[in-house]
């Protein structure tokens, strides 16, 4: 039978970089206005290794730069 329902994902990260530095925004965003405590973390550690791992590829390529993509002319990239 055809499909009876779309689903279109317009407010979700669409990369690990894009989930792990926003889920980041967001707590220090909560955090800030008092809606959670200030000693309060990430259930997950994504933003965390994201750093890690970019330190650990700017040591094989010193003076190199990382470049990202995204999508042209689109307001949330």
């Amino acid at each position: 039978s055809p499909a009876k329902l779309l689903e279109n994902n317009a407010d979700t990260p669409t990369s690990l970089f894009e989930t792990g530095f926003w889920q980041w925004v967001w707590l220090e965003d909560v955090v800030n206005k008092g809606r959670v405590h200030q000693s309060a973390d990430q259930f997950n550690i994504l933003q965390d290794f994201l750093i890690e791992r970019f330190a650990e590829i700017a040591k094989y390529q010193p003076g190199q730069t990382l470049h990202f993509s995204c999508c042209k002319y689109t307001e949330e990239d």
